[in-house]
Formats: structure tokens, sequence, C-alpha cells
């Protein structure tokens, strides 16, 4: 697990933890998955500047991504 950091235009930042973050390009929308793909949290991608890690756990490793296995 990580814990994600994101920062905003209006100079507010958030953290959210999780295995991985996916960016949906039709939904301008951040996805936060959790290690059995689940949806932990929804961020809409129009008012961020940032997302990164800012801490990870490495006892916990993240998902294949199955994009990346097939190619």
């Amino acid at each position: 697990m990580a814990t994600y950091k994101i920062r905003y235009d209006n100079g507010l930042t958030e953290k959210i933890e999780a295995v991985t973050v996916f960016y949906d390009v039709d939904e301008n929308q951040y996805r936060f998955v959790d290690q059995h793909d689940r949806d932990v949290a929804f961020v809409p991608g129009i008012n961020v500047l940032s997302v990164v890690v800012d801490e990870w756990d490495q006892g916990k490793q993240p998902l294949a991504d199955p994009a990346v296995d097939a190619a």
C-alpha cells in the first residue's frame, strides 16, 4: 500500500491510501484502488496539480498491471 499526496490548484492537499492509482482520460478523474482492485477513491482531475507517492509500505506489493503483463 502507498499513501498518495494530491495537491490542488487552490493550495489544498489531501492524502489517500491505496495500492495504485489510474487516470481515466474519458472521465477526467483519478481512480485509487486497494489490493483487491476495489475502488478506494475517485478524484476529479480538473483542479489537480500533482499526485505523488508520499509513503510506501514495503510489506505490501502493488497489483500487477494486466496491460503491462499482456504486452
